[in-house]
């Protein structure tokens, strides 16, 4: 029920984020219009407060992967579920995962 409910959650909160994402700004184009100029050691973004709520918010979010993972085999075997049901258990968790995070990577 719990892992159900944050499924739904997390989709509810990524469609509703979607609606807000804007595109990217249009490539200037002419013959005089040359690349920006990358520096290599120009690392004020780790100081812009954006950075730090999206770091954060990907460490929280992983630790929440990471735990549901953990605790899913004990989980099962207070379900008693087999050893097979629980490998497998674990296995349509990680499938999820590897559908649901790309998809959400190709709708942002």
């Amino acid at each position: 029920m719990t892992l159900t409910s944050i499924g739904i959650g997390t989709m509810l909160f990524t469609a509703t984020a979607l609606c807000f994402v804007q595109p990217r700004t249009p490539e200037p184009r002419g013959r005089d219009v040359r690349p920006p100029q990358m520096s290599m050691k120009d690392f004020r973004f780790f100081r812009q407060w954006i950075f730090i709520v999206l770091l954060v918010s990907t460490i929280v979010q992983a630790l929440g992967h990471f735990s549901a993972s953990v605790y899913l085999p004990s989980i099962g075997r207070d379900m008693n579920l087999t050893t097979t049901e629980g490998a497998l258990l674990i296995s349509l968790l990680n499938l999820a995962q590897a559908i649901g995070q790309p998809t959400i990577g190709f709708f942002t």
